[in-house]
């Protein structure tokens, strides 16, 4: 496709950046086992707690030997959070962790984590006190997932556009995923300054005082530190700084009311194709991601919804 190519043509100017921008793949640090039922079992899944894809209190999902018994899936059963098993290793127990996922035939791309990893049986459940817990067995103890959440959940759900949000009682939001990004910045998120997004021994940050986008990589002897984005001009800085990625793929820091300070990458592919009157391709075509890789990488990247 020649808007594929066209893209992937501009990652060797951006590489030593190391700024990405490359057709996707799932998951590439810790690559994801995706069964190619999983879409089916999300349809078929049987949880009575779950009436379309709001999911009450007394729902759970959970970890039966080696595979996944339940997801909490969207309406279109495209996205979906739960466990999710990485390749197994030779010398250890398999590993699990607990995310959110976009599902196509035969690939699940993780684009978002708790950042923790386990390789117990466990389940999570939203408990018919509206806690939000991970229970482990053999003793089935339970330790909050998310910390610091303030009021107790009513219901949750999680969204078509890969937000995964917690409920309070008047239907507030108690917690959403897009608030926390982890290791992927998605199309329409935000990552505030003073927030990181992390990878193993990787760190990317938006600098409070100078606004500038930093990689920070962790090695057994230093630390590497890359530059994505330079200061911003000193008058930026009276507000709040972000960083976007935009659902149509350009990258760029932003304030809080929304006015774009600075790209970073524009997606000029989408540009062309808006000249000249309608589109091709619409906008939700794809799904645009920001991720940091566990080797200091920051890859823009895209995969077809």
């Amino acid at each position: 496709m020649k808007f594929q190519q066209t893209i992937l043509s501009m990652s060797f100017l951006l590489l030593q950046l190391p700024l990405l921008v490359v057709e996707p793949s799932s998951f590439n640090d810790r690559n994801i086992t995706s069964h190619t039922s999983v879409i089916n079992k999300m349809r078929d899944s049987s949880n009575t707690s779950m009436v379309g894809n709001i999911i009450r209190r007394g729902s759970s999902i959970s970890i039966v030997g080696d595979i996944c018994s339940s997801y909490w899936p969207s309406s279109s059963c495209n996205v979906g959070f739960g466990f999710y098993k990485l390749c197994s290793s030779q010398d250890g127990p398999d590993e699990f962790v607990v995310g959110i996922s976009f599902f196509k035939p035969r690939v699940a791309t993780l684009v978002w984590s708790t950042n923790r990893y386990y390789s117990k049986p466990s389940s999570v459940l939203i408990t018919n006190e509206g806690k939000f817990v991970l229970r482990m067995k053999p003793d089935d103890k339970e330790e909050p997932l998310i910390p610091n959440i303030q009021e107790p959940v009513a219901f949750a759900m999680m969204h078509e556009n890969e937000n995964f949000v917690l409920y309070g009682s008047e239907s507030q939001i108690v917690w959403q995923s897009f608030d926390y990004p982890t290791h992927t910045v998605l199309g329409g998120q935000q990552l505030r300054a003073g927030f990181d997004l992390v990878s193993k021994g990787s760190r990317l940050s938006v600098e409070e005082i100078s606004g500038s986008v930093e990689i920070h990589a962790q090695s057994s002897e230093s630390v590497r530190v890359s530059i994505i984005s330079d200061a911003l001009l000193e008058g930026s800085l009276r507000r709040l700084i972000f960083l976007s990625l935009s659902t149509t793929g350009d990258l760029y820091l932003s304030g809080s009311d929304g006015v774009v300070l600075k790209y970073i990458y524009l997606n000029k592919n989408h540009q062309q194709r808006q000249q000249g009157g309608t589109s091709i391709v619409k906008e939700d075509d794809y799904l645009y991601m920001a991720r940091l890789s566990s080797y200091g990488y920051f890859m823009l990247e895209y995969v077809a919804r």
